[in-house]
Formats: C-alpha cells, sequence, structure tokens
C-alpha cells in the first residue's frame, strides 16, 4: 500500500492488491492526480508530480472504470500493470480498460535522474561515456559522463541543474576536452581546453591557453571568473554553453561572458591537440575520471538547440 502525496490534488491512497493489480483511488473521477502507479511486482514503479516524474495517471470511474497511464518515452522497457508498455490496452480483473499512452520528449532533450539511475530522452548528437547505475538509491550520487557533439545542426547546450540534496565536492564539470580533470587541467590533452565547475557551493570557469589568455585570467592562471554560494540545497542552476561564450542562473547570480578563450566549437585550431567540436559533461564527478567526485546533484536536463549566441 502506498500513500500519496501531491501538491496540487489531495488524491488519498492507491492500493496494490492480491494479484499485484492497480485496484483503486481514493481521488475523485477524472482528476489528473499525481499520484503512484503500482507495477507487476507489487512495488512503486513511477512517481509523479515531482521533478523526475516519468508519467502521469487519469482517472475515469465512470461505468467502465478507466485508467490511462501517460508514459514519457524512454530507453528503459516499462512493465505496467498487465503487461508491457507500448501495447495499446491491458485488461484486468479490475479495470476493464487500462490505456497506456506513448509520449515523446521533446527532440534531443535528455533528462538524468541521479538519485535512481534513470535516463529518459534521447539524441543522436549526446552519447554516453559513463552511463549511470540503474540501482535506486536514497541519495543523489549516480555518476554520468556525455559527450555532446556540436558538428551538426545543433549549436547551444542548455543545461538545467537540480539540487534536492546539499552540493558535496565535484558536481558539475563541463570540458573541452576528454581529460579533463577539475581546475581547468586536462593532463595536456589540448590547447583548447576551457571548463565550467561546481565544486561545493562554488562556480568556477577556467579558460584555455591560447595566444593572450592571460589578458582573461583573474588568478595569474587560467581562472576566469569565480561565483561563491553559487548553489545549496534546494537550488536550481542553469547554465548555457555554446561556441566562446558560457551564461549562467541560480537565484540571484546571472551573468554571461564571451570570450574567445571559452568554448572553441567552430573547429578553431589548437596550438597542440586535435580540432573537435565536442564538449564534455561529467555530473557528479570530473569528466576525466571518479577520482574527483561528489553528491547533491539531484537531476539534470540537457537540451540541445540550434542556434547559439
Amino acid at each position: 500500500m502506498k500513500s500519496v502525496e501531491s501538491s496540487t490534488v489531495d488524491c488519498g491512497i492507491v492500493y496494490c492488491g492480491a494479484g499485484n493489480v492497480l485496484l483503486k483511488s481514493a481521488g475523485s473521477s477524472t482528476e489528473e492526480c499525481g499520484l503512484i502507479c503500482c507495477g507487476v511486482w507489487n512495488h512503486l514503479l513511477w512517481s509523479v508530480e515531482s521533478s523526475t516524474a516519468e508519467c502521469r495517471i487519469t482517472w475515469d470511474m465512470g461505468s467502465i472504470p478507466k485508467l490511462t497511464l501517460h508514459i514519457l518515452r524512454t530507453d528503459y522497457q516499462l512493465n505496467v500493470v498487465g503487461g508491457v508498455c507500448g501495447h495499446t490496452r491491458f485488461d484486468t480483473t479490475v479495470f476493464t480498460i487500462i490505456e497506456c499512452l506513448a509520449e515523446r520528449l521533446e527532440d534531443n532533450v535528455v533528462h538524468l535522474d541521479l538519485r535512481n539511475g534513470v535516463v529518459r530522452g534521447f539524441s543522436n548528437h549526446i552519447s554516453f561515456i559513463h552511463k549511470p547505475t540503474t540501482r535506486p538509491g536514497r541519495s543523489c550520487d549516480k555518476q554520468v559522463v556525455l559527450k555532446l557533439d556540436f558538428s551538426g545542426p545543433y549549436k547551444e547546450a542548455k543545461i538545467l541543474l537540480d539540487y534536492a540534496e546539499p552540493p558535496r565536492l565535484w558536481t558539475l564539470d563541463i570540458s573541452d576536452s576528454p581529460t579533463g580533470d577539475g581546475y581547468g587541467g586536462d593532463n595536456g590533452s589540448t590547447s583548447n581546453m576551457a571548463e565550467t565547475q561546481i565544486h561545493n557551493k562554488q562556480f568556477r570557469i577556467y579558460g584555455n591557453n591560447l595566444p593572450g589568455h592571460m589578458d582573461a585570467s583573474a588568478n595569474g592562471g587560467l581562472l576566469i571568473t569565480t561565483v561563491d554560494n553559487f548553489i545549496r540545497r534546494g537550488s536550481t542552476a542553469k547554465i548555457s554553453i555554446s561556441d566562446e561564450r558560457v551564461e549562467w542562473k541560480s537565484g540571484p547570480h546571472k551573468d554571461n561572458i564571451k570570450s574567445r578563450f571559452l568554448y572553441t566549437l567552430r573547429g578553431q585550431q589548437p596550438l597542440y591537440g586535435t580540432v573537435d567540436y565536442n564538449v564534455y559533461v561529467g555530473l557528479n564527478r570530473v569528466v576525466a575520471g571518479n577520482f574527483r567526485s561528489g553528491s547533491g546533484l539531484c537531476s539534470a536536463t540537457i537540451a540541445l538547440q540550434s542556434s547559439g549566441k
């Protein structure tokens, strides 16, 4: 038996009965409730009306009881009441008709649940270097590394970060190099190495070391800017990455920098290393490895757009 809470509707309680079927809700008819779906193994399958929402439920307790399950597209096979989602209809002894309707996320949007290791969405221009484990957990410590490809039609990445837990150590690393390891370093792989990081509560941007980079330095090295107290528990941060530009917002902190010492995504020639059009994103770790890692980043959404500023 699962108790349900919703910020918008008092949906009551959902019962999982004998035979592992979803029996009823105390919610009134036709309410679009932020409820809970009970899976074929009689456990919590989906959490709804939250930052990790995967589906919504519409109840119709008319002459023919009907439950419509709207499920967002996912890369994982979904076992739901009565069968596998993707079929049109399901029959149970309680609900005569259960519809399972697949909905799509907007193309080139990927959502990552870093508490449970669930991934939604797809893009041909976003690939995994390190996938999250799918083991549910109590803390937000799943680690992910992604490669964003800017060689095609997409020129900007918008990254939304949700900190439902206190940020601890390394929770974000956005690197111009697949060997980015924090503090602007990449073990000498490329001169075109810019890096954006969140370490504990602090936000930092490091530039590359192309000729003239000292003109942009804030510390006599590669550091370009620092924002203290950028995030805390409950923060939502937005970061946009495009060619030679970074924009950020979290609470009262909002700004942007455009500089030739930032991400080189138009094929700019490096002093050493190879030309590429990629950005690498480490979540709850640095890109190069888990030797610098953290927790507290509970979900991230990455959306690619065709127009970079």
